[in-house]
């Protein structure tokens, strides 16, 4: 039954109806203003506050949460001077603890590990034991000059893929592309070359320099 004084169908001022008088008169207004283009926000007790274009506010939240554009420039790896000093300590003496490099860089040792691992990740560098073939078994290691006619990103590829090889340059001069190998004995390096190098598409010829001493094999060439 209406209030006293009222008439049916009236409205009572906000200040008389319930929240729940006020939330059923907001739907029932939404429910006659609503089209597909709009959507009504409304506020149970200040009524309704504003009209956004649905096909608005999708664009704007199209816009805002697209991700970045990933350019080359930002997906190259660019080394600042600590950066820099890290690489070149490593390369002096790739054991050396975080807690020596921190102390050198004037960084954390926190800091220096995520640097690292950055780097590593971007295959700047690598830390490995590096050994001298000759005397863990492999008696025979040799560079092979590759002259190829044809796709030299092909061949180049099929070589990387070679257990054997251990280093792939694609070279300008008499030779088109040097692999470096390393194999176990004169059997193994025979059959290196006329079953798997010299049976690629392309290949033209080899010309094959056998290791006798490994004079020098360093890598603290530094940074620039």
């Amino acid at each position: 039954m209406a209030p006293k004084g009222v008439g049916v169908g009236s409205v009572l001022p906000d200040s008389k109806r319930t929240t729940t008088e006020i939330a059923r008169d907001c739907a029932t207004d939404v429910m006659k203003s609503y089209t597909p283009d709009t959507q009504c926000i409304r506020n149970p007790f200040q009524g309704c506050l504003q009209t956004v274009g649905i096909r608005d506010t999708m664009a704007r939240v199209t816009s805002t949460s697209r991700p970045p554009r990933v350019t080359r420039a930002s997906s190259e790896t660019r080394l600042d001077d600590i950066a820099k000093h890290i690489i070149e300590l490593l390369q002096e003496d790739g054991r050396q603890s975080y807690a020596a490099i921190d102390k050198a860089v004037g960084l954390s040792e926190a800091a220096v590990r995520q640097r690292v691992q950055r780097l590593l990740d971007a295959d700047v560098m690598q830390i490995v034991a590096v050994t001298d073939p000759l005397q863990v078994g492999f008696s025979r290691q040799a560079m092979i000059g590759i002259r190829v006619s044809g796709d030299l990103l092909a061949v180049g590829d099929a070589l990387t893929a070679m257990p054997e090889v251990d280093y792939v340059v694609t070279t300008a001069g008499s030779f088109d592309i040097l692999a470096e190998v390393v194999c176990e004995d004169d059997d193994h390096l025979l059959d290196l070359l006329n079953q798997q190098i010299r049976t690629l598409p392309g290949v033209t010829s080899t010309e094959t320099f056998v290791y006798l001493k490994l004079n020098k094999q360093h890598y603290n060439w530094g940074t620039r």
